[in-house]
């Protein structure tokens, strides 16, 4: 593979983004993992099909995210707003604004 074609991947990766409004990460690592953080993706995105929203929303499973034994994490972009599985206020984080 030539650096062209990894570049021109990238390009349609990149391009293929546009179609989402917005980015949810989940933790996939082993902690989140086994604290419920693939029944949580799956509710999001069962969640987000039963809303039948206009502009779909990319869910993906992440490594970690931070904040060790906090539960699942997720990140959501493009507001970079962070949340915590459980009572965890110190966690959500939306440039200084609770979400």
């Amino acid at each position: 593979m030539t650096i062209d074609e990894l570049y021109e991947i990238g390009q349609n990766f990149r391009r293929s983004l546009e179609s989402f409004s917005a980015e949810i990460h989940v933790c996939g690592s082993g902690g989140c993992f086994s604290s419920g953080g693939m029944q949580i993706r799956e509710a999001l995105e069962q969640a987000c099909a039963a809303r039948k929203m206009t502009a779909p929303v990319r869910i993906i499973s992440t490594g970690c995210l931070g904040l060790r034994g906090t539960g699942t994490l997720l990140r959501m972009h493009p507001s970079a707003t962070r949340y915590a599985k459980g009572p965890h206020p110190q966690t959500r984080r939306n440039h200084g604004k609770q979400p």
